[in-house]
């Protein structure tokens, strides 16, 4: 039992190191695609300093935001907890998402919290993590849609099957949310009438709590993180050149929605840069900055 207890943790270091160079390799290849070291390092170097700081003044309302989101979903099952704990778990998973893919070690929230149910708290987390691919979801489709429309000039006959789909996708994730706390009853009573799974029992509990309103709440709280998250990689831009305000949001919006979609290395890195270089390029953003922004927003969340 030990030696694979042993074996699997290994595999997990090597799974971790290998995601680690995948980002580093990503990072090289592109880097030197885009331009010379000194060319990256001297737009890099040149940044405004007063749009440096609002980029940073977005950041805490980015982590303000961030709070209150996960207070509001851990209190709706436990009432008595602290602010103290609420920011101690928050800090945690940020540590945790930053060393996994797609930020899943944000998962790992619960664990930081003594005497609270792990499998209620991991639950919750999910439910975090769902909520923003949700929100991301929605805007990065709506991105998308900027980019056939106005970048790539296609057809009716492409952007309509696009937004019938788009529309069906939505209105499947209107009836989830609208369903969810019967969704969430019938999986507990199905994992509680199976003594090997009942311990999961918890972990659908937490989708109980959250009815219409909870939930409508809670996808807001992710769409005005997102909101708040793409104006600041806007502004990272706008501190090294000046770039249309509009078209640059569409394109960090589906730089971060690619993003979602390929959780291959550590912090996503390499697949953000490479994405945002790629979509901000065709709005008329130069390759260096973009990478130089996707850069300095992943410094500094």
């Amino acid at each position: 039992m030990e030696q694979i207890v042993v074996a699997q943790k290994t595999g997990i270091r090597w799974q971790t190191l290998l995601r680690l160079l995948v980002g580093i390799a990503a990072l090289t290849v592109l880097g030197l695609h885009i331009g010379k070291a000194r060319e990256i390092a001297t737009v890099f170097l040149s940044v405004r300093v007063d749009l440096l700081v609002l980029a940073f003044f977005w950041m805490l309302l980015n982590f303000f935001l961030q709070f209150h989101k996960w207070r509001f979903i851990l209190r709706r099952h436990c009432p008595d907890i602290r602010n103290a704990e609420v920011f101690g778990s928050l800090i945690a998973g940020f540590t945790l998402g930053i060393i996994t893919p797609g930020r899943l070690g944000e998962l790992g929230r619960g664990f930081f919290l003594r005497g609270r149910n792990k499998w209620l708290l991991t639950g919750l987390s999910l439910i975090d993590k769902m909520s923003n691919n949700v929100a991301i979801l929605i805007l990065g489709s709506l991105a998308f849609y900027f980019y056939l429309k106005e970048v790539y000039s296609l057809s009716i006959f492409v952007l309509w099957p696009y937004s019938g789909l788009v529309l069906l996708v939505w209105l499947g994730l209107g009836l989830l949310i609208y369903r969810l706390t019967d969704i969430a009853s019938w999986l507990e009573k199905k994992v509680a009438a199976r003594p090997r799974l009942r311990r999961l029992r918890p972990f659908f509990v937490g989708l109980e709590a959250f009815d219409v309103p909870s939930a409508g709440k809670l996808l807001a709280y992710s769409v005005a993180i997102y909101l708040v998250i793409f104006i600041q990689f806007v502004t990272l831009l706008r501190a090294m050149a000046p770039v249309p305000f509009l078209p640059a949001l569409a394109g960090v919006a589906a730089t971060m929605f690619s993003k979602t979609l390929l959780p291959v290395s550590l912090g996503d890195l390499g697949v953000r840069e490479a994405a945002a270089v790629y979509f901000l390029h065709q709005v008329g953003v130069a390759r260096v900055q973009a990478f130089d922004a996707a850069l300095m927003l992943f410094g500094m969340n």
